[in-house]
């Protein structure tokens, strides 16, 4: 029996490598150094160890490869509050600093990322492997340690040892809820936001045991439906940002030229460009939503909430992680036009319909865009608690003025003045 400890860092990875240590029946031995992406607790080939690197995809692969070489291969996969782990993460090699000073958004953002990152690899292998993987919670371990550790040996074929109680203080997992005291209440509710995400992963887990065994494509339906019947939209259509719902917008439309806030995210006037058309920017004090003038499109990511949808239009969404449903990443058309949705449907998947693609044939030219079942599954784990009604976003500190770009220089200004 082999198994691999697997998880980003700062999960506790090393602390229940020590534990397992104590087994006279596991020999551990590291496999990747680097955030340690993945461990092993058995020997493997010295051929498997040469070729293990630290890029995502290659390391997702080679532990597919693994698993596929060795039946009897189990991974374990661990998993820790996300604000101890990102604080861990922060502190770690740095006791002597103001760890209030440590605390920036950017790293945050860098933990969150890391953990949005290995949720993807863990839902994949587990749909690959559903009896070869057990999620282990660190808090666990350490509240219930007989019961949890007696688990895992159940699960890994092995006998419980008493020196399995004895792994060293230095990799004791520790809360560091005494440090979250040192923050103000806005990075406060950054932990916290994050730490949604992060209680969302058990959510997405059981979502995709139960909805995804044989079609996990039917996840992505679900997490429409479920926007749509929030939203008061009789379609909604799954992409993979609002940058490229504006896009496929703009291309199904075509549209020529579109009038756009002065004051808005750079990749807005952007993707309109990039879809063939001219742009002019209004002088327009807006606040959740705005048009791209004069076309039935709307720019709504930094709304969401119930019964927003406002008919003859397509509106856009964005579920980026500084949005209301923090998936990371992802976008969605509302849209009452079925024509519209099936154009939609094919744009967003290199022109395909839901035909096997041994079957199916290609008619019009299309764009890899689509939303995955991970981030589908995401989403429906947020909504089961999102609330009825949420306010708009306000983006902190402004927008930057789009003519400071040099590429915008020679963009025309409309002076007239309206608010949507």
């Amino acid at each position: 029996m082999s198994v691999l400890v697997l998880s980003c860092g700062r999960t506790g990875t090393n602390m229940l490598l020590e534990i397992l240590r104590g087994s006279s029946e596991l020999v551990a031995t590291p496999v990747a150094e680097d955030k340690q992406l993945f461990r092993q607790c058995n020997k493997l080939s010295d051929d498997y160890l040469s070729k293990c690197d630290t890029v995502y995809i290659d390391n997702l692969m080679q532990v597919s490869a693994l698993m596929d070489k060795n039946p009897q291969l189990k991974i374990l996969w661990t998993i820790r509050d996300l604000r101890d782990a990102a604080l861990s993460k922060i502190y770690r090699g740095q006791p002597g600093n103001d760890y209030h000073s440590l605390c920036d958004d950017a790293t945050l953002t860098g933990c969150l990322e890391d953990i949005s990152w290995m949720t993807a690899v863990y839902n994949f292998l587990e749909k690959r492997y559903p009896e070869r993987m057990l999620l282990v919670r660190m808090e666990d371990v350490i509240n219930n340690f007989d019961d949890i550790i007696k688990k895992i040996c159940d699960y890994s074929n092995i006998t419980f040892e008493e020196p399995m109680r004895k792994f060293t203080s230095r990799y004791r997992l520790t809360s560091q809820s005494n440090r979250y005291k040192n923050l103000d209440k806005k990075q406060i509710a950054t932990h916290l936001r994050r730490n949604e995400i992060y209680n969302g992963f058990f959510k997405t887990h059981d979502i995709i045991r139960e909805k995804m065994r044989h079609n996990p494509y039917k996840i992505v339906k679900m997490f429409e439906e479920t926007v749509a019947d929030y939203t008061g939209a009789p379609y909604a259509v799954s992409v993979d940002s609002c940058t490229n719902a504006l896009f496929l917008c703009c291309r199904y439309l075509g549209v020529k030229h579109a009038i756009v806030p002065r004051y808005t995210y750079l990749s807005v006037p952007m993707t309109i460009m990039n879809a063939g058309a001219d742009i002019s920017f209004e002088e327009v004090d807006w606040q959740g939503i705005y048009q791209l003038k004069p076309h039935p499109i709307y720019d709504a990511a930094k709304r969401f909430t119930s019964d927003m949808y406002i008919p003859g239009n397509h509106m856009c969404l964005s579920f980026h992680i500084k949005k209301h449903l923090k998936i990371s990443k992802g976008g969605m058309i509302l849209t009452d036009d079925k024509d519209a949705v099936d154009w939609f449907r094919k744009a967003r998947y290199e022109g395909r319909s839901e035909k096997r693609y041994k079957e199916d044939d290609i008619e019009m030219l299309g764009w890899n865009m689509y939303m995955t079942p991970q981030q589908a599954a995401h989403g429906l784990a947020l909504m089961q608690n999102y609330p009825e009604h949420a306010p708009d976003l306000i983006e902190e500190g402004g927008y930057r003025d789009l003519k400071e770009f040099t590429i915008f220089k020679d963009t025309p200004v409309i002076d007239e003045y309206s608010t949507f």
